[in-house]
């Protein structure tokens, strides 16, 4: 190392010079986010749910890389794990907690993958409980609601439902006019045994017939020909044909396995679903694009449950999404809030099933309270009494006639519907208006359902009920209102249910988080203020 020192016609010149990074975590800001983070992971036992010990060969401090993580979701909404990396090279905070070190992106993800994605839902739990010993947040009602976030697919690889079922019956087709042909060129309307227009052909067996006619062109020396200006032989022409029919019926076969009880996929990400989106690239056409479906329970502000699924409808979701609740705390929420959305028979039985207070609105509770004169005489204005008697917009008695057999439905629960007639529309002045024909008005109602409906809207009504409407849309929706459009979070980065599950749970721990700090130095002021 050349040093030349000079003082008054001296310099001094170090060409290398190394700095050493002595800060400790201590000696951060005790009112800051991170200690709140680093407090959490201390005391929460987190580490014993991710299975991580303290042993000196580990390369970094698990303690330090699990806080750096949950502070990069918790100030950023999302960061990936370049970000991370960048975020521990420039924060005064990280560098503290990592002691200098700056762990690789690969670090991150390998942390990531391995030690939180098996265990995030009790990471999220851990954080609860936390939050409960610390806020003592109301969690008398859960707010709930969801929203669709674009997936890491790409728009143009959907598959179809219907397309692929319309592909395999024209697959089956031409199996059949395959095996015709074959056993027309063998001589005898029966040479292939068990192959007839009753029976649908299945990749195997139409495989099975390649094989056997292989072994017919070895019987006549025949050999395989491709290429320009070269003759293929009959039989080589119907083993192309059927062993491309054969793939086919792979591929699409395989496409509804995947898609189970859904409509669609996308080729990218299987488990993703094409759905409508309240934003797109054309100008809101309603292009579908592949997303899923996100489920938020809150309560006083505290994200409490999440839920992700494929189904583009937020009925089919509910009973699961409240049933993870039940799964994270061992016990039901006492009170649930949502809006129509949520309402269908389904979901009402089985809160009177699990005696939760329901405040989900009605289907056309809107539009009855509004009390507009064209849609008077819908069926859903024929409600029922405080007697139970169903009445119609007239105020005249509704006579039951009989009771339809079960539907066959795919619900939870079993399913039937009562017919109702009029007893005076022949006399009322509003006949014409109510039904056009000449009988009287006959409406069905499913059975129970008008029950359970003046029930809600008894609830609703309620000052309490006034309330938790009003705080839905504050809570649940500015939980999205703040995940989405502030911190411009509308798309994932990671593919597949199991780790789009993980990247929702990291965002929601930091949300919760932010509120959690939000809460208590609210309460130091406010300390301050009363003492001062």
């Amino acid at each position: 190392m050349l040093i030349t020192s000079i003082f008054n016609n001296h310099i001094s010149f170090q060409p290398e010079l190394q700095l050493v990074w002595n800060s400790e975590y201590s000696t951060l800001p005790a009112d800051d986010i991170s200690a709140l983070i680093y407090d959490f992971v201390i005391e929460s036992g987190v580490l014993k749910v991710i299975g991580l010990n303290l042993a000196p060969s580990r390369r970094y401090n698990p303690i330090s890389m699990l806080t750096v993580i949950l502070l990069g979701y918790t100030e950023r909404g999302y960061i990936s794990t370049r970000q991370l990396q960048h975020f521990c090279r420039h924060d005064s905070r990280c560098r503290s907690l990592l002691c200098g070190q700056v762990p690789s992106h690969t670090a991150f993800s390998n942390f990531i993958n391995n030690h939180l994605k098996d265990c995030i839902e009790e990471i999220f739990k851990l954080l609860n409980l936390y939050i409960q010993a610390k806020a003592d947040p109301d969690l008398s009602v859960l707010f709930i609601d969801g929203s669709k976030f674009e997936a890491d697919a790409n728009k143009f690889t959907f598959v179809w439902r219907k397309a692929a079922e319309k592909n395999l019956n024209k697959l089956y087709e031409k199996a059949y006019k395959e095996f015709r042909e074959i056993n027309r060129l063998l001589g005898g309307p029966h040479v292939l045994p068990g192959y007839s227009s009753c029976t649908i052909p299945n990749p195997k067996e139409i495989l099975h017939v390649c094989s056997f006619l292989s072994e017919k062109m070895a019987e006549q020396n025949q050999c395989f020909v491709y290429g320009k200006g070269r003759r293929k032989s009959p039989y080589q022409r119907h083993y192309d044909a059927l062993y491309a029919i054969a793939l086919k019926m792979y591929k699409h076969e395989y496409y509804l396995d995947l898609m189970s009880d859904r409509n669609s996929l996308s080729k990218t990400d299987s488990d993703a679903t094409f759905m409508h989106m309240k934003y797109d690239y054309y100008c809101n056409t309603g292009v579908f694009k592949p997303g899923y479906n996100v489920q938020l329970g809150v309560s006083d502000q505290f994200i409490r449950v999440v839920y992700v699924s494929g189904d583009p409808n937020d009925q089919k979701p509910f009973i699961p999404t409240v049933e993870a609740y039940h799964d994270l705390y061992n016990h039901y929420p006492q009170n649930i809030c949502a809006d129509a959305g949520y309402s269908s028979f389904d979901n009402y039985t089985y809160l009177q099933e699990k005696q939760i207070g329901n405040f989900i609105k009605p289907q056309y509770w809107m539009k009855r309270k509004r009390g507009s004169k064209k849609d008077r005489f819908k069926t859903y204005n024929f409600v029922e009494d405080e007697q139970g008697v169903l009445r119609c917009p007239e105020g005249h008695e509704m006579e039951f006639i009989r009771k339809s057999g079960s539907l066959k439905t795919n619900g939870r629960y079993e399913k039937f519907l009562g017919y109702y007639g009029g007893t005076k529309c022949d006399q009322c002045p509003s006949k014409k208006l109510c039904s056009p024909k000449k009988d009287r008005r006959i409406i069905s109602v499913r059975d129970g359902a008008a029950k359970m409906e003046r029930e809600i809207t008894l609830n609703l009504e309620t000052e309490v009920g006034g309330e938790y409407r009003k705080q839905r849309s504050i809570q649940a929706e500015g939980a999205f209102g703040q995940i989405k459009e502030d911190f411009r979070y509308t798309r994932l980065h990671r593919i597949g249910a199991e780790n789009v599950n993980l990247e929702i749970h990291l965002v929601c721990i930091g949300y919760n988080f932010r509120k959690l700090y939000s809460r208590l130095n609210q309460d130091i002021e406010e300390d301050l203020i009363f003492s001062a």
